[in-house]
C-alpha cells in the first residue's frame, strides 16, 4: 500500500521513524501488509502527477490512498479539484495498474475564509 499525499503523511511517517505515536504502527497492525508513505509539503493535484507518480511506478503498488485536495481550494474551484482527481484516479488504474485507489475526504481548518469550509463540503460531495 501506497499513500501519497502533503506534508500530512510525511509528518505521520516521521513519527512513526521516531515512535512518537504510542499505538501505531508503520503497518497499521496489518500482516502481511508493506506500508510506504510518501508526502510532502503543498501537494496539489497537479505537483503530485508533476513529481510523485515515479513512486507509484517505483512501488507498483496494488492499494493507493491519496490524501490531498485541499491545498487545491485555495485558488480552484472545489468542482475543478473534484475533476482534477477523477482524471488521475483513472490515469492510476489505467496507466500503473492500481488496483484500488481510495481518496481521503478533505478536512475543516481553521482559516478565515467561510468559502474555504464551504469549498471543502463540496469536494467531499
Amino acid at each position: 500500500m501506497l499513500i501519497l499525499s502533503h506534508s500530512f503523511v510525511r509528518h505521520l511517517a516521521n513519527n512513526l521513524q521516531r515512535e512518537c505515536v504510542d499505538r501505531a504502527v508503520a503497518t497499521f497492525d496489518v500482516s502481511g501488509l508493506d506500508v510506504w508513505m510518501c508526502g510532502a509539503g503543498g501537494r496539489t493535484v497537479q505537483k503530485l502527477r508533476d513529481y510523485d507518480l515515479h513512486q507509484v511506478a517505483t512501488y507498483k503498488p496494488d492499494i493507493l490512498v491519496l490524501e490531498f485536495g485541499a491545498n487545491d481550494l485555495t485558488e480552484l474551484a472545489p468542482e475543478v479539484v473534484g475533476s482534477g482527481i477523477e482524471d488521475l484516479v483513472c490515469l492510476l488504474h489505467k496507466t500503473f495498474g492500481v488496483k484500488i485507489v481510495m481518496v481521503s475526504a478533505s478536512i475543516h481548518c481553521c482559516v478565515t475564509s467561510v468559502n474555504f469550509n464551504h469549498n471543502v463540503d463540496v469536494l467531499n460531495q
